[in-house]
């Protein structure tokens, strides 16, 4: 087996060029009514003989070659990239260490994550009743081949399956695979329970509560995680099997369901024809459907949990949250405090606990550690005032009072808590009594009882406390507590700084003529540039450089460049008066559809050496965003001054998209 992925490291060993194609190997393809995929051999093993791709492909000369190989495929063969195939140049082809695969369930788990953009690509051949079957090509097929030569291998993952959720390959990522954020799993002390929020009684229940056949019964049976006993036979004993590589993987830190869809397709099989009301209710069909940003949006069905602990190997270092003073570390080992210099030490600089001793982490003993933090920031003023008052009536009775005040006070600038850190303004007032008075008229009742004679002094012993707590929140907060101000939960994307980082966009699918690889298909490239206006040439905040022949009025009223301010931006929002006035970057572009632009060698000009038809034209730039290509988790907004700006950029921002789109569809 061989495994290809998008490079994203500096590595540039077994680095080839491929085409990963969905359906290679298929007798029941996804695209069977394109012509390429003739003929098709139904009811086979996967196989390059199953269908007509791999034949024709590997006779094509121009796939072969990494700058024709895509236009081929959508041209010459009407595939669709992303959907189809996927291109790639300088894949990384992953060695033994990098990706798991299992003989037994045959399935393969990468060690690092793909991220959504990237593709996965394989080749293997296996043996089926001693017959041998091959899928892609292996080394033995390519090695006489030039390095720069394109590759043809079963693509398992594409850079847009996330948009094409009804296609086969989004069936392939492996969702009944949970990871515990660890390894190293030791099956000593290992515990696990599938837990489901129930609303109507609101405790976490390890079993449902209705059902025919799942009533009463836990979820780590009913999901099949349970059929065997600590022994190994096959008696359900109510834990959780730990069997390596099929319920788990220890090495890795992951969890394996024995059905594909545990919460869905598992689970529903588990209700009877009648119980159509409870698969409403608890079967998570939409967790195996959609994304899992998606899935995470369906409340009402997003109640199931996985609980427990673990023993896990961390190797010899244990990190520790920032600013933990090292002098208050201590740790010990199932209660046995360790030796500071000799069983461990602290590195404060790294923010590390090493442990020297190596039988520490060979015993399997619980390792605890302690340590002081201080807040980075007092965010609150706390006080505490108190009294205590007492009154003795007498020597028999006495009297008393207790009153307790516990203010926080939050800074002036800070106005939002979250919920759990109101600042309080709590007040406790407590009474208590006691009297202790001597009766012998009392004793003389008790002494004339037949049975009983005393004649001890009876004592009345009377004490009583009162207390009340009387909650309330600092009137600074104004009684609102967040759950969360969302002032982490968006990513940034910077567009208006270093315009040098825009380049040239790729030339839209509408305006290629014939080959998008020609010098044609740029005939219709205007000019178009990026970039920003020195905050000094408009003259406010103290920037202006009284550059001759400028009038800062002038340019403050021209409708395409003016300035822009936070208090332009957002009027009703409070600034410190030392950046109310201060310019903010802004990105400028300027488009010109009667001049060529780059790679532009069109030689029909008009006389004054510009483009004829200047609004059948285009003008294409491009920026990457490497900081997150998950755009369900995204926001974007845009300023705009004006509405005539507005519809004309607006315009321009649709050519732009357009742009982008066929960008990627052709990289």
């Amino acid at each position: 087996m061989e495994v290809y992925v998008t490079n994203r490291t500096q590595s540039t060993e077994t680095l080839r060029n491929l085409v990963a194609l969905s359906d290679l190997g298929e007798s029941n393809p996804y695209s069977r009514d394109k012509a390429v995929v003739q003929p098709i051999i139904p009811g086979q093993t996967v196989d390059n003989k199953n269908n007509g791709l791999y034949a024709k492909l590997t006779a094509d000369a121009q796939i072969r070659k990494s700058d024709q190989a895509s236009y081929q495929l959508e041209s010459a063969y009407n595939l669709q990239r992303g959907t189809d195939f996927d291109m790639l140049k300088g894949a990384k082809r992953l060695n033994g260490r990098e990706f798991k695969f299992n003989s037994q369930l045959g399935y393969i788990s990468l060690v690092a994550p793909l991220r959504n953009d990237e593709v996965l690509a394989v080749a293997y051949e296996y043996t089926y009743n001693g017959r041998k079957y091959k899928v892609g090509e292996l080394t033995e097929d390519y090695q006489a081949r030039q390095d720069d030569e394109v590759l043809i291998l079963k693509m398992l993952k594409s850079s847009t399956v996330r948009n094409h959720l009804q296609h086969p390959m989004w069936d392939l990522m492996m969702k009944n695979i949970y990871s515990l954020n660890s390894n190293g799993l030791s099956k000593q002390n290992f515990q696990l329970r599938l837990i489901y929020k129930d609303d109507a009684t609101g405790i976490d229940n390890s079993n449902l509560i209705e059902g025919e056949k799942v009533k009463d019964i836990p979820l780590v049976k009913v999901l099949g995680l349970d059929k065997l006993n600590f022994a190994g036979d096959p008696q359900p004993d109510g834990n959780f099997d730990y069997i390596e590589d099929i319920t788990i993987d220890s090495k890795n830190g992951k969890i394996i369901f024995p059905v594909l869809e545990p919460f869905g397709s598992g689970l529903r099989k588990q209700f009877t024809a009648s119980e159509s009301n409870l698969v409403d209710k608890y079967v998570f069909d939409k967790l195996y459907r959609l994304t899992q940003t998606d899935a995470l949006q369906q409340a009402s069905k997003n109640k199931f949990f996985i609980k427990g602990n673990f023993q896990a190997g961390v190797g010899g270092d244990i990190s520790l949250p920032f600013g933990v003073e090292p002098k208050s570390v201590t740790v010990s080992a199932d209660g046995q405090s360790l030796v500071a210099g000799s069983d461990y030490i602290v590195e404060g600089q790294s923010g590390k606990v090493k442990i020297l001793n190596e039988g520490v982490f060979q015993s399997g003993r619980e390792l605890k550690v302690c340590y002081e933090k201080p807040d980075l920031f007092t965010n609150q003023v706390r006080t505490l005032l108190g009294t205590r008052l007492d009154y003795n009536l007498g020597q028999d009775v006495h009297l008393g009072a207790t009153i307790q005040s516990m203010s926080e006070t939050p800074p002036a600038f800070l106005r939002r808590v979250s919920i759990g850190n109101e600042p309080v303004n709590n007040t406790l007032i407590g009474f208590d009594a006691s009297i202790l008075k001597k009766s012998n008229a009392l004793t003389r009742m008790i002494d004339a009882l037949p049975v009983i004679s005393t004649k001890e002094t009876s004592v009345i012993d009377f004490q009583g406390e009162f207390a009340k707590l009387i909650p309330n929140v600092n009137d600074r907060v104004q009684g609102n507590a967040f759950i969360d101000d969302f002032e982490s939960a968006r990513v940034v994307f910077n567009l208006s700084s270093q315009p040098t980082l825009w380049r040239p966009g790729a030339t839209p699918r509408d305006f290629v003529i014939s080959n998008p690889r020609d010098l044609s298909s740029n005939f219709r490239r205007a000019k178009i540039s990026a970039y920003n206006v020195d905050a000094s040439l408009y003259g406010t905040g103290g920037f202006s450089l009284d550059v001759p022949g400028l009038d800062p009025a002038t340019v403050n009223a021209y409708a395409y460049e003016r300035v822009v301010t936070p208090k332009g931006l957002f009027p009703n929002k409070d600034f410190a008066n030392n950046i109310t006035n201060l310019p903010l970057g802004v990105l400028d572009v300027a488009y010109f559809p009667s001049e060529r632009g780059i790679y532009n060698f069109n030689p029909n000009l008009t006389s004054q050496g510009l483009l004829p038809n200047p609004k059948n034209n285009f003008g294409a730039i491009t920026r990457a965003i490497t900081s997150d290509t998950d755009f369900d988790n995204s926001n974007v907004e845009v300023f705009l001054c004006d509405l005539l700006i507005f519809l004309v950029f607006l315009w321009f921002l649709c050519r732009t998209f357009l742009v982008v789109g066929s960008m990627l569809r052709q990289r």
